[in-house]
């Protein structure tokens, strides 16, 4: 979200606190006489189109939120455009290494023991087994 969100207040006025207006980047937008029509609000996370040929190319939908502006923007499903907005976050990418030598940059963080004891555990229940634990 925050990839797409710096890309459109680029081009967009600020009209209010979380509020920006401006020319509709959508590839359905085809009015070049319209240069205020589309609208987003950041709190809310949704948008809007006001043209006529965003109307008509969505079947009658004014806007959305940020899968639909993205399915939009690439022309694929509901779907492919949260895989490619999950894809897109940086805390989903993996790190790698600069070389077959090094590790990976990060490192996984240390299980600790914990700072109680539980009782009463069966160790025999089947969850219990299955996640190893003593």
């Amino acid at each position: 979200m925050e990839t797409v969100s710096l890309a459109l207040r680029r081009r967009l006025r600020r009209v209010g606190a979380n509020e920006f207006r401006g020319k509709c980047p959508l590839p359905t937008h085809s009015s070049t006489s319209s240069n205020d029509s589309f609208s987003v609000s950041f709190t809310r996370n949704a948008w809007s189109c006001q043209s006529a040929s965003c109307i008509a190319a969505r079947s009658g939908r004014v806007g959305g939120n940020v899968f639909d502006f993205v399915a939009e923007m690439e022309r694929c499903s509901i779907r492919e455009a949260a895989l490619h907005l999950q894809h897109a976050l940086p805390e989903n990418q993996t790190p790698r290494a600069t070389s077959r030598n090094e590790e990976s940059v990060a490192h996984p963080p240390e299980n600790r023991p914990l700072s109680f004891t539980l009782h009463n555990i069966n160790h025999q229940h089947p969850y219990v087994a299955s996640r190893g634990l003593k």
